[in-house]
């Protein structure tokens, strides 16, 4: 949903305010209630953000262009499918950095939540949740194609200004932990 509203690409009939406004009422619950202390339960570090931020573009990305496989997307001789594949074999090539930002994001997870994987669960559920319950329109697949395009053919950097775009909607809902004294 960030990737699409946020990357610049214009669709048609696509995801309205309203979805974007869903969205990040969803997140905020999903969020850690407002804490007190120093390093406190719920804060996040600025890598961690980050982690945050590039599981949620994957998973967002991921999610998008499935629900326009499940319609049989197809624009300009490409399909949501390929798109899919590609966005798998961007997964693959680049599992090693993705697997150290998911040890990141699982860490700082396991540090504010004692039920870490039931939270796990509930962050990434709200995510796929959004793009279960409703169809893509051709303007957010042809948006999400032009994305996966960008990534295939620039890779990570490609990814990385996702993220940002994303890190820019997490940071405001987020209790950052203070710097130690």
């Amino acid at each position: 949903m960030f990737l699409l509203a946020a990357s610049g690409l214009r669709y048609d009939g696509g995801m309205s305010d309203r979805w974007c406004r869903r969205l990040a009422i969803l997140l905020l619950l999903v969020q850690p209630a407002v804490a007190v202390a120093q390093n406190r339960p719920g804060c996040l570090k600025p890598d961690e953000v980050n982690a945050e931020a590039v599981v949620r573009t994957g998973v967002d990305i991921r999610e998008v262009l499935k629900a326009c496989a499940r319609r049989n997307f197809a624009a300009a001789g490409d399909t949501a499918a390929e798109a899919l594949a590609n966005f798998r074999s961007f997964d693959d090539a680049y599992a090693a950095k993705i697997q150290s930002e998911l040890e990141i994001r699982r860490l700082a997870l396991q540090r504010n939540y004692p039920d870490r994987k039931a939270v796990e669960r509930q962050m990434d559920g709200a995510i796929i949740s959004v793009y279960q319950g409703r169809e893509m329109s051709d303007g957010e697949c042809i948006a999400a194609m032009r994305v996966m395009d960008q990534i295939e053919a620039e890779g990570w950097q490609a990814f990385q200004r996702q993220v940002e775009i994303t890190r820019r909607y997490i940071e405001p809902n987020v209790v950052p932990c203070s710097a130690p004294k």
